[in-house]
Protein backbone atom coordinates (compact mmCIF):
# COMPACT_ATOMS: atom_id res chain seq x y z
CA UNK A 1 0.00 0.00 0.00
CA UNK A 2 2.74 2.31 0.61
CA UNK A 3 4.44 1.84 -2.59
CA UNK A 4 1.25 2.57 -4.44
CA UNK A 5 0.85 5.60 -2.23
CA UNK A 6 4.59 7.17 -3.20
CA UNK A 7 3.82 6.04 -6.77
CA UNK A 8 0.50 8.32 -7.02
CA UNK A 9 2.75 11.25 -5.08
CA UNK A 10 5.14 11.19 -7.55
CA UNK A 11 2.32 10.89 -10.50
CA UNK A 12 0.80 13.83 -9.80
CA UNK A 13 2.12 15.65 -6.19
CA UNK A 14 5.06 16.46 -5.01
CA UNK A 15 5.71 16.77 -1.21
CA UNK A 16 5.82 20.63 -2.03
CA UNK A 17 1.83 19.99 -3.25
CA UNK A 18 1.06 18.42 -0.28
CA UNK A 19 2.69 20.49 2.44
CA UNK A 20 0.39 23.82 0.63
CA UNK A 21 -2.64 21.19 1.53
CA UNK A 22 -1.48 21.06 4.45
CA UNK A 23 -1.13 24.46 5.09
CA UNK A 24 -4.22 25.37 3.93
CA UNK A 25 -6.00 23.52 5.97
CA UNK A 26 -4.16 24.95 9.27
CA UNK A 27 -4.90 28.28 7.77
CA UNK A 28 -8.63 27.72 8.00
CA UNK A 29 -8.45 25.72 10.83
CA UNK A 30 -6.87 29.24 12.52
CA UNK A 31 -10.78 30.79 12.68
CA UNK A 32 -13.09 27.56 13.40
CA UNK A 33 -12.88 24.92 16.38
CA UNK A 34 -13.89 22.30 13.23
CA UNK A 35 -11.25 20.12 11.90
CA UNK A 36 -11.23 19.30 8.10
CA UNK A 37 -8.96 16.13 6.95
CA UNK A 38 -8.07 15.40 2.94
CA UNK A 39 -7.55 12.11 2.19
CA UNK A 40 -5.39 11.04 -1.05
CA UNK A 41 -5.65 7.09 -2.64
CA UNK A 42 -4.94 5.69 -5.66
CA UNK A 43 -7.12 3.18 -5.84
CA UNK A 44 -9.79 0.70 -3.83
CA UNK A 45 -8.09 -2.43 -2.22
CA UNK A 46 -8.53 -5.39 -3.49
CA UNK A 47 -11.40 -6.32 -1.02
CA UNK A 48 -12.53 -2.96 -0.99
CA UNK A 49 -14.16 -3.56 -4.66
CA UNK A 50 -17.56 -4.28 -3.65
CA UNK A 51 -17.25 -1.01 -1.60
CA UNK A 52 -19.25 1.78 -2.69
CA UNK A 53 -17.10 5.06 -2.39
CA UNK A 54 -19.45 6.09 0.11
CA UNK A 55 -18.62 3.46 2.28
CA UNK A 56 -14.58 3.67 1.53
CA UNK A 57 -15.12 7.35 2.70
CA UNK A 58 -17.30 6.11 6.02
CA UNK A 59 -14.38 4.00 6.80
CA UNK A 60 -11.04 6.33 6.50
CA UNK A 61 -13.36 8.93 8.38
CA UNK A 62 -13.85 6.71 11.59
CA UNK A 63 -10.10 5.31 10.68
CA UNK A 64 -8.76 8.78 11.29
CA UNK A 65 -11.34 9.27 14.11
CA UNK A 66 -13.49 12.49 12.62
CA UNK A 67 -16.26 10.65 14.19
CA UNK A 68 -14.56 11.89 18.14
CA UNK A 69 -13.75 15.36 17.69
CA UNK A 70 -15.66 17.32 20.50
CA UNK A 71 -18.31 19.08 18.43
CA UNK A 72 -18.92 16.68 15.51
CA UNK A 73 -17.07 19.22 13.04
CA UNK A 74 -14.95 16.99 10.59
CA UNK A 75 -15.14 17.28 6.98
CA UNK A 76 -13.38 14.88 4.99
CA UNK A 77 -12.27 15.38 1.33
CA UNK A 78 -11.68 11.24 0.43
CA UNK A 79 -10.34 10.74 -3.14
CA UNK A 80 -10.04 7.53 -5.52
CA UNK A 81 -7.44 9.19 -7.64
CA UNK A 82 -6.78 6.94 -10.04
CA UNK A 83 -10.83 6.06 -10.59
CA UNK A 84 -11.35 9.66 -11.00
CA UNK A 85 -13.62 9.72 -7.61
CA UNK A 86 -14.31 11.64 -5.00
CA UNK A 87 -16.85 11.86 -1.68
CA UNK A 88 -16.84 14.95 0.83
CA UNK A 89 -18.03 13.52 4.28
CA UNK A 90 -19.57 15.73 7.13
CA UNK A 91 -19.94 14.67 10.55
CA UNK A 92 -23.29 15.04 11.95
CA UNK A 93 -22.68 18.28 13.82
CA UNK A 94 -21.88 20.16 10.35
CA UNK A 95 -23.46 18.33 7.88
CA UNK A 96 -27.18 19.57 7.78
CA UNK A 97 -25.99 23.41 8.92
CA UNK A 98 -24.17 23.14 5.27
CA UNK A 99 -25.88 21.32 3.12
CA UNK A 100 -26.50 23.38 -0.07
CA UNK A 101 -22.39 24.26 0.27
CA UNK A 102 -21.28 20.69 -0.44
CA UNK A 103 -21.93 20.37 -4.16
CA UNK A 104 -21.02 23.47 -4.99
CA UNK A 105 -17.71 22.42 -3.51
CA UNK A 106 -17.68 18.99 -5.36
CA UNK A 107 -18.28 21.14 -8.45
CA UNK A 108 -15.67 23.47 -8.03
CA UNK A 109 -13.11 20.27 -7.56
CA UNK A 110 -14.54 18.32 -10.64
CA UNK A 111 -13.94 21.96 -12.79
CA UNK A 112 -10.43 21.95 -11.27
CA UNK A 113 -9.43 18.41 -11.52
CA UNK A 114 -10.53 18.29 -14.99
CA UNK A 115 -8.10 20.92 -16.27
CA UNK A 116 -5.10 19.17 -13.97
CA UNK A 117 -5.25 21.31 -11.30
CA UNK A 118 -5.03 19.19 -8.20
CA UNK A 119 -3.73 21.25 -5.75
CA UNK A 120 -5.45 24.19 -6.41
CA UNK A 121 -9.03 22.47 -6.68
CA UNK A 122 -8.52 20.80 -3.17
CA UNK A 123 -6.73 23.87 -1.62
CA UNK A 124 -9.57 25.89 -2.64
CA UNK A 125 -12.01 23.33 -1.63
CA UNK A 126 -10.36 23.39 1.73
CA UNK A 127 -10.83 27.52 2.10
CA UNK A 128 -14.65 27.31 1.19
CA UNK A 129 -14.95 24.56 3.59
CA UNK A 130 -12.99 26.07 6.39
CA UNK A 131 -15.41 29.58 5.76
CA UNK A 132 -18.34 27.39 6.53
CA UNK A 133 -17.04 25.83 9.69
CA UNK A 134 -15.65 29.24 10.99
CA UNK A 135 -19.34 30.69 10.53
CA UNK A 136 -20.72 27.57 12.35
CA UNK A 137 -18.23 26.69 14.26
CA UNK A 138 -15.87 30.10 15.04
CA UNK A 139 -12.48 28.80 16.99
CA UNK A 140 -12.93 29.19 20.47
CA UNK A 141 -10.53 30.42 23.15
CA UNK A 142 -9.16 26.65 24.61
CA UNK A 143 -9.84 25.08 21.48
CA UNK A 144 -6.77 22.42 19.72
CA UNK A 145 -6.12 21.14 16.77
CA UNK A 146 -8.12 17.96 17.30
CA UNK A 147 -6.53 16.20 13.98
CA UNK A 148 -3.37 16.19 12.02
CA UNK A 149 -3.57 18.80 8.93
CA UNK A 150 -0.97 16.22 7.46
CA UNK A 151 -2.63 14.66 3.87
Amino acid sequence: MFKMYKELLKKYFTQQDLDEIAKAISEQEQFTSGEIRVSIRAKRGWTEQKNSLQELALKEFYRLKMNQTKERSGVLLFFLFEEHQFYILADEGIHLKAESLWQSVAQFVSENFKAGKYVEGISQAVRTIGKTLGQHYPRKTDDTNELSNQV
